[in-house]
């Protein structure tokens, strides 16, 4: 238990067991091939002749990813996401369902369905990545997902008690 809630001890798992989010930090890792164009001259084989033979690149190539691989990385996950949702959507069950079926069980568990420290705790959480470089439109996201689940389970509970 931390704050009142139950958190996994690691989040090795990434924020996800079987395929569904656990309440941790959803994390995942990318990896990159070392680029194939280099200075060096290596040995090779001309395959029209089919003679060893050597090969050498000319010009400027730069042998470090790393400044495009975050865009890269932050497209492809916000791309992932986005065909999520298309998925959700073409099973005939849109967001806004699947948000109140989250509320429906965690009723029948005697979960607060609306719990207001929680969702500020996850504000916090992400200003806190905004300002340590997570992209605008992750925080956009995110927040957006946040209001249409407050307002889906706000109507689902109509005029009950809310946490």
């Amino acid at each position: 238990m931390r704050n009142g809630r139950v958190e996994t001890a690691t989040n090795n798992c990434g924020g996800l067991l079987g395929g569904v989010t656990d309440g941790m930090p959803l994390v995942f890792r990318a990896a990159f091939k070392p680029t194939p164009s280099i200075a060096k001259t290596q040995k090779s084989v001309d395959l029209s002749t089919m003679t060893e033979t050597t090969l050498s690149v000319s010009g400027r190539h730069d042998p470090c990813v790393v400044p495009r691989a975050l865009p890269c990385v932050e497209a492809t996950a916000a791309i992932a996401l986005c065909d999520a949702m298309i998925s959700l959507e073409s099973a005939g069950e849109d967001l806004a369902a699947l948000v109140e079926k989250i509320a429906v069980f965690k009723k029948a568990q005697g979960l607060p369905v609306l719990d207001a420290i929680r969702e500020a705790e996850k504000l916090l959480s992400v200003d806190a990545r905004a300002a340590a470089g997570m992209a605008d439109y992750d925080a956009a996201l995110f927040r957006e997902l946040m209001t249409l689940s407050r307002w889906r389970q706000e109507k689902l509970l109509g005029g009950e008690e809310k946490a």
